[in-house]
């Protein structure tokens, strides 16, 4: 659309420190019913944790599977799995709608058990609605969500003082934001509160 794009990594994304709790979920894989995922880098870890330990995607055709927004639910489909059923806003909540909300088509019960494979700094909103509604889940950090180096922040700075300055910064999750305002402080914070910057 004619606007130049300078693109900053603020996050990256590492196997979580302690893979004892992934590993005993897997090892009990034939125990949950479902498997959920909100993001497709959660589906990249965990089933990077399965080759890991000789087990095939395939031999997971069996189950049931929950994404949260169609790129997750495209991460699955890559690996020959469907999701049965997909956010229709990217968010949890509204997975959570389609697996126990008014709306849902066949709502999950305590039958129903669910892994949920996620990042460190997830919030437990979509684990947190299941169990309310008496569905038993079980939690495991698949990755860690870490901050980049400040050096990746240097053009975006460097264009801040420049001539042509900055007119809008676009963010894609809450882990860029916090990640940024640390990387561009007190640069980026400076200039989203007091310059002409549309967010």
């Amino acid at each position: 659309l004619g606007s130049r794009v300078i693109a900053v990594a603020t996050i990256r994304f590492a196997p979580p420190l302690d893979a004892a709790p992934l590993e005993a979920a897997i090892r009990k894989l034939e125990r949950f019913r479902w498997l959920l995922f909100s993001s497709a880098t959660g589906i990249h870890y965990f089933f990077q944790a399965l080759k890991d330990r000789g087990i095939p995607s395939d031999s997971l055709a069996g189950m049931r599977f929950g994404a949260v927004g169609p790129a997750t639910a495209a991460a699955l489909a890559a690996l020959n799995l469907r999701a049965d059923r997909i956010a229709a806003a990217g968010d949890a909540c509204s997975l959570a709608d389609a697996l126990v909300g008014r709306e849902a088509r066949d709502p999950l019960g305590p039958s129903d058990p669910c892994l949920l494979p996620q990042a460190d700094i997830a919030r437990p909103d979509l684990a947190d609605l299941l169990r309310s509604a008496g569905v038993p889940v079980t939690t495991v950090t698949a990755y860690r969500t870490l901050g980049e180096d400040r050096e990746k922040a240097e053009p975006f700075l460097r264009a801040l003082e420049g001539e042509e300055g900055i007119d809008g910064i676009v963010f894609a999750s809450p882990s860029a934001v916090r990640s940024f305002l640390a990387m561009t402080h007190p640069h980026g914070e400076h200039a989203i509160r007091e310059k002409p910057i549309r967010v």
